[in-house]
């Protein structure tokens, strides 16, 4: 039975994304966080046990100052190995970790300043508490700063209050239940003053009133200013608590971002052993159902009845909708209010995106990706996207500038070649025709090689496609076979195409089809997972042309 933190409020959401790169690891991107704004910058770190077992294998984040990071992994992720290097416990093998700008130095004089900043909690406090009694212990760390006994006293009040434990300052530590003693810990290290706040598994042993008071601790020294990060493999308590998250899963950084993106990536988390939290399970559910009204996904319980109640007020009609219609307790047809007031198909748009921008979870996608990943939001409703959309260096200036010259297009499915507008491909080239939009996949010719080597139809019209695909723009929203083929056609030097929008939807070679094309050197623009269809395809291709054109989607 996994707890629910719901007697505290949820912070607001935030951070960077972090996408994949080309050798299957994920790195940082233009537009996250400075190291200014971050206490620890983790660069393509790598870590092998003396025995021979990898630990961390090219892990690249940064950490922001003053947030709650929850870093996320079934057992043997790496989550801990990765706090040994954060306090430098740990030298790595290759790669560095920076503290507020500065490569860590490993000297003991460098490393004691280190852990003066940082201080960690362990998962169990055993390995912390030493001393005969609680203050005797919580004493321990000023004491070894040569403070006077005033400031020493005036610290360990300080910290028993912070955690709750003042009438316990004489209790032998033994004699603490297993709550106590983490509290103890904590206080220990909170004796220190710390700016960082490192973490393992806090509420992990705990029950649930005392897993409820950690994590309201936890919130209240972030509040204060502390950047705190922990460890869980609990979805539940990241999903409550957290402003940033990192996933990790054998010592890889899968994913980075804020919890709105990464618990809506259902492809991240199946790679990651790790399911949605609770509360957004079932938030999505009764939002499909029409019970919950249009908002950012809930954080806790008492948001999520906040919600309910909300839609259960304007199905009654007591109160307007986000639409700004209003339902009547008579039952009268909403569309009866939008014959009296009607929107135009660019007044829809414009809303749309009012709200996106509104509701959107901080992220770091440069303006024209936003305008991209925008589009692909209005076209589906589904935040989720917003961990799911991948661009390589460049792909967006690559697309935009193959539209200006009247680039040949190149769709794998007629839904595609349907769906794509004229009008708007005529603001990136104003010479562009319906002749310079390409889609074999019906030729007869196709159909009879398919037939005669009895393998998909989408293959064979990539091949015949070839003319096209040179120099052209290549949209997949269709068939993982199609991506697949004009991934080896790519690989093996007979075409380079100018962009390949890729997004093929399905369970069956989808996933494999899109981790080879971000591997290629050639630009890209990728929704991961197995998402994706030929709505989204047009969708990508219409931003980069109203792009192209100077409409101002970008900002």
């Amino acid at each position: 039975m996994r707890l629910r933190f719901d007697d505290f409020d949820g912070p607001k959401a935030g951070g960077d994304i972090v996408r994949m790169g080309k050798d299957d690891r994920l790195s940082v991107l233009k537009g996250e966080s400075q190291p200014e704004d971050s206490v620890f910058e983790i660069r393509e770190l790598v870590y092998t046990y003396a025995d021979g077992t990898p630990g961390l294998r090219g892990v690249t984040a940064s950490l922001p100052r003053g947030r709650m990071i929850a870093v996320l992994g079934a057992n043997g992720a790496g989550k801990t190995t990765l706090f040994m290097h954060l306090l430098g416990v740990h030298r790595p093998t290759a790669g560095t970790v920076s503290f507020r700008g500065k490569p860590l130095s490993y000297g003991h004089r460098e490393l004691k300043a280190l852990r003066r900043e940082v201080g960690m909690v362990f998962q169990d406090p055993e390995a912390q508490l030493f001393s005969a009694s609680v203050y005797q212990d919580v004493s321990f760390g000023p004491l070894n700063l040569g403070l006077r006994e005033g400031e020493v006293r005036q610290r360990v009040d300080q910290a028993l209050t912070a955690v709750g434990l003042t009438g316990l300052a004489e209790r032998p530590t033994h004699a603490l239940s297993h709550g106590e003693k983490k509290r103890a810990a904590l206080a220990g290290v909170l004796a220190m003053k710390p700016k960082v706040l490192v973490c393992d598994e806090p509420t992990a042993g705990l029950d649930p009133q005392g897993a409820i008071l950690m994590a309201d601790l936890l919130r209240r020294l972030r509040d204060d200013g502390i950047t705190v990060v922990f460890s869980t493999h609990d979805v539940d308590l990241a999903w409550n608590l957290a402003d940033h998250c990192l996933v990790l899963a054998e010592g890889c950084l899968l994913e980075a971002g804020p919890p709105e993106a990464v618990f809506q990536d259902d492809a991240l988390l199946k790679r990651a052993g790790l399911t949605r939290p609770w509360v957004l399970d079932f938030f999505t559910e009764a939002y499909r159902r029409g019970l919950a009204v249009e908002a950012p996904p809930p954080r806790n319980q008492q948001e999520l009845l906040d919600t309910l109640e909300q839609g259960a007020r304007i199905r009654n009609g007591l109160e307007t909708g986000r639409d700004g219609v209003k339902a009547t307790k008579t039952g009268e047809p909403r569309i009866y209010a939008l014959y009296k007031k009607p929107m135009t198909g660019a007044e829809v748009e414009a809303e749309s995106f009012r709200r996106i921008e509104a509701e959107a979870p901080a992220h770091s996608f440069s303006a024209g990706e936003w305008a991209v990943v925008r589009r692909l939001i209005h076209t589906t409703a589904d935040f989720g996207l917003l961990g799911a959309v991948h661009f390589s260096g460049g792909a967006v200036e690559a697309g935009i500038t193959a539209l200006r010259r009247g680039a040949p297009l190149y769709a794998d499915a007629n839904m595609i070649r349907a769906g794509l507008s004229l009008a708007r491909l005529r603001w990136a080239f104003a010479g562009y025709t319906s002749e310079d939009i390409h889609c074999t996949v019906a030729d007869p010719a196709v159909a009879a090689e398919a037939q005669a080597a009895g393998l998909p139809r989408s293959l064979f019209a990539v091949r015949r496609a070839r003319p096209f695909l040179g120099g052209g723009i290549v949209l997949i929203g269709n068939a993982p076979v199609a991506l697949l083929e004009l991934n080896r056609m790519i690989r093996e030097g007979e075409i380079r195409p100018a962009l390949v929008v890729g997004m093929p939807v399905g369970f069956v070679h989808v996933e494999e089809s899109k981790q080879e094309l971000m591997g290629l050197d050639v630009p890209w623009i990728c929704v991961a997972g197995r998402r994706g269809g030929s709505s989204l395809a047009v969708a990508t291709l219409h931003a980069l042309a109203i792009l192209a054109g100077g409409n101002g989607e970008a900002q």
